[in-house]
Formats: structure tokens, sequence, C-alpha cells
């Protein structure tokens, strides 16, 4: 918010968001995070020349912060874009929009992506809408409310609003209490303190609805106004008004739905997208419109709060070429961003910011030429700022530099270098620039710090002016943790065989670690019986040195007797005390331990290395007493996954419907054709026959509709076989071969 007591005109930062920064296509929402990064949705495919489908973060400076990976991005939609995102407290970000799926896995025009860029699994990991989720607003009890064009969500009918909980699945206990006709939909919404709901858009009989908290319609909201085509920008003011802008311009209205008449705004062909109140009540209006009075703006102006332009905070003639919607404050500077191209003729790509005026220094004094400047500690980042001077100075003027606070206390060899002290030209009242740079690299990932440099501008012995701060914000390239596990969950089996091949796990770096420095592997189980049958070895820690990549650690099950049936124990790979911050948040694996009447889990496929009859007939390593090229092993993650003797052989789809059904993948080719392929089935060991799902006797050709994938004359070559219903996650299947008869 803009402090009341600032100075009140705003200037277009020449130097934020040009060529090559910026999106390729039109910005429709934008959110902060805890360290002041933008994060902007919208339909862009490319973010500072990079493909960033949707999604994009950015520095204070305005340039891409690459360590926000999200892969693919948004994909598998009509159009495949982001119209409103939320960001959390923990950084991470909901977003919504017209999406099938992020990053390759499939989500309901929802989801929610870690701080690092990537999909967070466990949030709306349902159906999601089956149209357009348009906007959502936090429901104020630690849930969401959406609205779009929807007609389900997690398939249950939920006609373009619904309440969600926090992990993003429906909360059946809230239907709003309003009939939508086929093409109407909800496109804002606003969240009062006690929890009512205020809805706009696109349908009868007003295009604007309140809610209570329970879902009933408010009827004591008086709102019958035909001022709209439609709604499309809202907004709750601090004093209990209600803003409401759309195709036909922008009005205010009481708590109780009743025109404010004091309110007169005036537009040239309004479309309104966007609406923001400042602390000093001037409010900020954005949109496709011509603003008209003492001055004229274009597609964004500020009011004062009787409706009148505010003739100081933007400057006359104020032009974006095209519309703007979404804007946020960060600070007393306003970032906007819309459709525009330029402003006012020079290049601003999609997104701009307005900085408020500086306060000039005495004549001839220096000041930076910014608030704040991102330096990357790994040294492909070396950011330039700017020192600026008021007038020509009499002599020449050197700048000192002074560190006014840093945090933490102890910066180490991260201190960033800057040029101490720097020259500045004497011969024009123009600017000098300077870079600055991390001394070394730094081990691991810190959390976001700041230093702040105050200049002293020197003529001679002379101090001239007053001091100026630049804000030097220092970030990891990386994300946390530093170290983590390489899979979210493992197997383990506890009758005895299981033992003879140990079960591994992979712990990753991502990023340099400290030399020597202790990571402990510690257990926690709910009961004392489980936590003591799990044995990590060599030892409880493990030093993992300097080295980026990976160790592998051992993991077997002491066979106490205790446990049957699943049952799961959570590691947590830690820091020894004292380098909590240096290795970063803690990594949790999932182990599932099971004894061998109650598996369940993935089938691996392990091949022999030649396939001779004797190999075939003779492998029973899942000690079922039958030959056969499957065995029970760990659940490695496909992705970390390098060993290629243990490719996953049953894999999870999704039909058209989004019904589930399995799918295994074996060695099976031409060259091969003398022995006979059985894919068998039963739903518990104790079953006394395997039951025969395909033969490839049966099917030479491999040409039923079971095939999903056909075997070449490749001999390393894979086939493919649909598993039919019922066949579930907790069934058992194997894989094995008969010589063909002769």
């Amino acid at each position: 918010m803009l402090p009341a007591s600032a100075a009140s005109t705003w200037e277009l930062d020449s130097n934020y968001m040009v060529a090559p920064q910026g999106v390729n296509e039109r910005v429709y929402a934008l959110g902060l995070d805890s360290t002041k990064r933008l994060i902007a949705g919208g339909l862009f495919s490319t973010a500072e020349a990079v493909a960033s489908r949707g999604l994009a973060r950015f520095f204070q400076d305005g340039t891409r912060d690459a360590s926000f990976e999200i892969g693919t991005g948004v994909a598998n939609g009509t159009y495949n874009y982001v119209t409103d995102l939320l960001v959390l407290p923990d950084d991470s970000i909901i977003i919504v929009g017209d999406f099938g799926s992020f990053n390759g896995t499939a989500r309901g025009n929802i989801a929610r992506i870690r701080a690092d860029g990537s999909l967070d699994e466990n949030f709306a990991n349902g159906i999601g809408g089956d149209a357009m989720i348009r906007h959502i607003e936090y429901s104020g009890d630690g849930g969401y409310i959406i609205g779009g064009n929807f007609s389900y969500y997690d398939g249950i009918s939920r006609s373009r609003i619904a309440k969600l909980r926090g992990d993003g699945s429906l909360d059946q206990r809230i239907t709003f209490a309003h009939t939508y006709a086929v093409n109407e939909w909800v496109d804002q919404i606003e969240v009062f303190d006690n929890g009512d709901v205020l809805v706009a858009g696109d349908f009868e009989p007003y295009n604007v609805k309140k809610f209570l908290a329970s879902g009933a319609t408010d009827a004591s909201f008086s709102y019958n106004y035909s001022n709209y085509e439609y709604a499309e920008a809202t907004f709750l003011c601090s004093d209990g008004s209600i803003l409401i802008g759309g195709v036909g311009g922008l009005h205010r209205h009481n708590e109780n739905g009743l025109a404010d008449s004091t309110f007169n705004p005036f537009f040239y062909n309004p479309e309104i997208y966007g609406i923001r109140e400042l602390a000093d009540g001037r409010i900020v209006v954005t949109g496709s419109f011509h603003a008209s009075g003492a001055i004229d703006t274009w597609n964004l102006t500020v009011l004062n709060p009787d409706g009148s332009i505010n003739m100081s905070s933007i400057n006359d003639l104020f032009k974006p070429n095209e519309w703007v919607g979404p804007s946020v404050m960060n600070g007393s500077n306003l970032i906007f961003a819309g459709r525009f191209s330029s402003i006012n003729s020079a290049n601003h790509s999609r997104i701009a910011q307005l900085n408020m005026a500086p306060i000039l220094n005495p004549p001839n004094a220096v000041y930076f030429d910014r608030e704040s400047v991102t330096l990357i500690e790994d040294g492909t980042y070396a950011p330039a700022f700017s020192l600026r001077m008021d007038a020509t100075p009499d002599s020449l003027v050197t700048v000192i530099l002074e560190v006014a606070e840093s945090d933490p206390d102890d910066l180490g060899f991260a201190f960033p270098r800057i040029p101490n002290p720097i020259p500045v030209p004497a011969d024009e009242p123009s600017h000098t620039e300077t870079t600055v740079r991390s001394t070394s690299e730094d081990f691991g990932y810190q959390q976001p710090r700041r230093i702040v440099h105050r200049i002293k501008s020197v003529s001679g012995d002379v101090v001239i002016g007053e001091p100026s701060e630049i804000e030097i914000i220092l970030v990891d390239k990386d994300p946390p943790p530093a170290v983590r596990f390489a899979q979210s969950h493992m197997e383990l089996v506890e009758n005895g065989w299981h033992q003879f091949e140990l079960t591994n796990f992979k712990v990753l770096f991502d990023s340099e670690v400290e030399p020597f420095i202790d990571i402990q592997i510690a257990t926690e189980a709910a009961t004392t019986e489980i936590e003591d049958s799990i044995f990590v070895f060599p030892e409880d820690y493990i030093n993992f040195g300097s080295g980026v990549g990976y160790d592998v650690i051992d993991i077997t099950a002491d066979d106490d007797g205790l446990v049957h049936g699943p049952n799961t124990i959570t590691l947590r790979l830690v820091a020894e005390e004292g380098y909590e911050g240096l290795i970063g948040s803690p990594s949790t694996m999932e182990v599932r331990r099971h004894d061998a009447t109650s598996l369940a889990g993935w089938l691996i496929l392990r091949y022999p290395e030649n396939w001779s009859d004797s190999t075939i007939n003779s492998i029973d390593t899942d000690k079922d007493g039958q030959s056969t090229l499957l065995e029970w092993l760990n659940d490695s993650d496909p992705l970390e996954a390098k060993d290629t003797k243990y490719p996953i052989a049953l894999t999870e789809h999704l039909d058209v419907e989004n019904n589930r059904y399995f799918s295994i993948r074996f060695y099976y080719s031409n060259q091969k054709s003398g022995y006979t392929a059985i894919i068998e089935h039963k739903t518990s060991l104790v079953d006394a026959d395997w039951i025969p799902v395909w033969r490839s006797d049966l099917d030479p050709d491999f040409e039923s509709e079971l095939v999903l994938q056909q075997p070449s004359d490749d001999p390393n070559d894979w086939a493919e076989i649909r598993l039919p219903t019922p066949i579930g996650v907790s069934d058992f299947v194997r894989l094995r071969y008969e010589t063909t008869a002769q």
C-alpha cells in the first residue's frame, strides 16, 4: 500500500521489463512472494525469450528468475493460460485458468506450484474443474473459493462457483444457491470478514450477487442495477463500500448494495479490468478506456475518492498501447501488466513499473537510480545499477560506499563486491553504471539476505548532499533443500527373502554442500516396534563431502515378526546440529513396510543377461514356486532411476473418461519367437491359481485390443499390454515365459 505521507507522483521506470525482459503475450494475474519476486500468469509462452508457458517469476529488477523451473508449464487445455493466482506464505503458488496439465501431470484447471517451480502433487489431485476456472480467493477458513465456467468439480455438480478445502479438494458442505445458464460465468469473487461472498461476472439478473457464508443468498443485499454488459473487476474498500467495474464503467456501492451517487468517474468506451485502493484513499483503475479530465490517460488512471482524476499521480497523456489488467504494489511502486507492448511509444513487454519520483538531493549530489538489485551468488548474474546526478558537478566527484545494515550479521565470503570508491564523470549531469558481484561462490542454500548500501558523494573533502540507499538482495541459484531424497517412498518386504538384495535409495544434492558436514538420517514412526525394525547402515549418518550428485544408502528390515500388513515409517534427512540454515528444509521419504501376505505396490521387471532356456526357467526371485521374470523391489522414482535392469513394468494410465487402468511392459521381440510370454494375475498370494490375462501364442501378431505397443525385430524392444479391469494396484501380476511347443 502506498504510504499516505509519501510523494504522490509516479514516473515510468524506463529500464524495467524492456526487451528482452518481459513476456511475449498478455498477462492476467500478478503476485509478489516473500522476497518481493514478481509472479506473472497469463497467455504467454516465453519470458525473457525463454520457454515459460503460462507462468514466470522475476527478480525486482525485472530479470527472469531462472531457478523457477516449470518445465512445459500449462498445457492440454483449450487455450492454455493462467487467469488468476494466489501466492501462499511459503512462496508456493496456486494457479487457475484453462489447462489440463502442468509440466506433463494432469490437472483440472487448478494446480499448486512449489517455490522451485515443481508441481505439488498433493494439491487438487482429483479431477478438478471440468471447464475454465477464472478466479480464486481465500475463503477465510483455510480453504478457497473459485469461480468460472465449470459445471462440475471433482466430478460433483458445482455450477460456476465452488468452495474448496485447503488441499484443493471440493468442500461438499457448501453449495451456493444460484442457478446459472449455459453461457454464464463467474469472473470475480470477494470474501468479507464474516465469510460472506460477493460474486460478479456475466449472469442474470444483474451480473452481481452476494451469498452468506453458508452459501444461501443474502436477501439484505439490494443490488439491482444493470450497469454493465458484464462485470470484470471488484474491490472491497477500507470504508466498507464496494467498487464494481466492467464493460460499462466503474461504480461504487454501499455495503447493502445500493449505488453511491457521490462517486462519478467518467471514461470513454470503458472496459474496467482492475481496481486497487491506495492507503490514502486514491483508486488505481486499469482496463481499456480513455479517462479524460484535467489530464488525459489511457488504460490506467488514478482517481480521487470522489471519482475525479488525480492530476498529480501520473503524467498527462500516459498511454499504454493496449489494455492493462492486474496490478500489485511493491512498496511505493506500482507494477502493472496486460496486453500492451509499449507505453508512450517506449518498449515495455506486457509488464511495467511506476516508481515514486525520487526526492532530489541538493545540486551536484549523486544518488542510486533504483531502490534494490538482486544478486545471484554463483556468478552467472552480475546486475548493474546506475548513479545519477542532479546537475553537472563543479569538480570531480567520487562515491564512497558504506554498509548501512545487513542480515544476517555474518555474511562470510558471500559479501558482494562493488567498486569503492566509484568515480563519477564530471562532464555532464548524466549517470555512471557499475556492477555488483559476489566475492566467491557460497555453499548450499541460503535464504535471501539483504544488504543495504549507502553512498556519500564527495567532491574533494566535502560531502555533497544526503546519503542515498540501494538494497542488494543475495540469493543462491538453487531452491531448498540442498540435499534431498530422490524418491517419495519405497517398498520394504519383511518375509526374509528380500534381505538377499538390499533395498537402495538415493540421496541427491541440489547444490554444493560444505565439506565434511554430517547429514543425519532420522527415523520416525507411530510405534516403537516399526521404528526399531528399520535399519539404515553402514551408520546412522553419512558424510557427503562437497560433491554434487548422489550417494546410495542401503536399508533392510529386521524380520522380528511383530508387524503384519502395510505400515509406514518416515525417514528424515536433517543437518548436523548447527548447520540447519546451510542445508535447508528436511526431506522426507515414506517407507512402506509389508509382509508376504499383504504386498502392495509396484511390480518391477527384471530380465536376465541372456535368453537361454535355462536362465528363463530357473529364475524365481519372488519365491512363489513359479519360474518368472518378476520380483518385488523398491519403488524407484522413474526420473531418478538409472539402472536399466530395473525398468518399471506396471504403469498407470487414464483413459479419455479419466478412468484408471494399468499396463505391463516387457521385453519381447520377433527374434524371441521360441518363447511364449504369459501374463497372469491373482488378487491374493493365498489364491491357488493364477488367472491368465494374455498369451503371446494366442495373439502371435500382437493385434489384440489389449496391446498398447507391438514389439519389433529389435531384440531389446518393448511390448506393452493393457491389463483389463478389475486389475487393481493391490493385485499381483506376473509375467512368465514358456518354451514354445515344437
